[in-house]
């Protein structure tokens, strides 16, 4: 039996509430290993331990260490630090890279919290300046990126540099088409073998749940439509310090080469901790980077602006060609007239 994420989608309210308020779910886990016989109760029980984790998973700050290469090969295709603090309420994802060498320009940071969205980066002498104001209809998906790409990966089928939202096991894209108990390493887990429908990019996989790990991800294996034979390996080690919480200490991602390139691979190690005292409010605003909020104020009215300022020129065009057009189709019948 096939469970779609369409019959236990994750709300538009839940996912933004998990950002804008420091809460603990007191709802159940649910469900003891016995109970989860079907893909239905697989996916009840696995989005409230995720909604149980999310407050945790809000909390936590530290470092992510990225890279990415081939696998016999010595250039790294993606070289990424990550930092990230957080209260629960408010916090940022402060991230610097380099993309086949080629480093981007310094450090770029996403604040969030209740106003929104913010990207900022830097300038050549070091000052920090607004580069986006993220429009609020992308706080969902936006928020859900940030807690699931670093701080809850065993949640996601997608724990690659995908958006893993869209890898939920509760999204639109996700079925589930089977669970069953087995035995992983010594432990007691439950496989779900899945599909992912997504323009242009149809996958299947299987991946292993812990139910000790609050029903996380600890293996899954993962290939496209067009070439099953390609199977992407990735495999989570979590930090014992957190249990029975989820939290990632090591992601591995290993997938065969096509023709005669070299197999790939993804490794992003973690380093997490919950603070004593947790960072303020204050710690995520505009001015704790130096930036006068009152500077940055009028921009989505300049937006608005040139917005209107692009629309009546593509009008004016549409005009003058009109005009040009109905001329050209005067000169052509005056001179036919002429030559009969």
């Amino acid at each position: 039996m096939v469970v779609s994420g369409r019959q236990a989608r994750w709300s538009s309210p839940v996912c933004m509430a998990v950002l804008v308020s420091a809460f603990a779910i007191s709802s159940s886990v649910g469900g003891e290993p016995e109970q989860i016989d079907s893909p239905e109760a697989f996916v009840r029980t696995v989005r409230a331990a995720f909604q149980k984790y999310l407050d945790t998973a809000t909390r936590l700050c530290g470092t992510v260490r990225e890279q990415s290469g081939p696998q016999d090969g010595d250039e790294l295709w993606v070289d990424a630090k990550i930092r990230i603090k957080q209260n629960g309420r408010y916090g940022y994802l402060e991230e610097w890279r380099k993309d086949y060498g080629i480093p981007k320009p310094s450090w770029q940071v996403l604040l969030y919290g209740p106003a929104g969205f913010t990207m900022l980066g830097k300038t050549a002498d070091g000052n920090w300046y607004v580069s986006e104001h993220i429009k609020r209809w992308k706080i969902v998906r936006e928020s859900c990126w940030i807690v699931s790409r670093y701080t809850a990966r065993g949640y996601f089928v997608l724990p690659a540099p995908d958006w893993p939202v869209a890898g939920a096991w509760w999204s639109d894209t996700v079925e589930v088409r089977s669970v069953e108990w087995t035995e992983l390493d010594g432990r007691r887990v439950l496989k779900a073998a899945y599909r992912i429908e997504q323009p242009l990019r149809r996958r299947g996989g299987t991946a292993w749940v812990d139910p000790a790990r609050m029903w996380a991800i600890v293996r899954q294996e993962q290939w496209r439509a067009e070439d099953p034979s390609r199977v992407a390996v990735t495999t989570i080690v979590y930090d014992g310090s957190f249990e029975p919480a989820p939290v990632a200490r090591l992601v591995d991602i290993r997938w065969p080469g096509k023709g005669e390139k070299p197999d790939g691979w993804w490794r992003s190690e973690f380093d997490f901790h919950i603070p004593d005292e947790p960072p303020k409010d204050e710690e995520f605003t505009l001015a704790a980077f130096g930036i006068d909020p009152l500077r940055v104020s009028d921009e989505p009215a300049k937006r608005t602006i040139w917005l209107w300022l692009g629309l009546v020129a593509s009008l004016l065009a549409a005009i003058l060609w009109w005009a040009r057009h109905r001329l050209q189709q005067k000169s052509e019948l005056a001179h036919d007239q002429q030559e009969e």
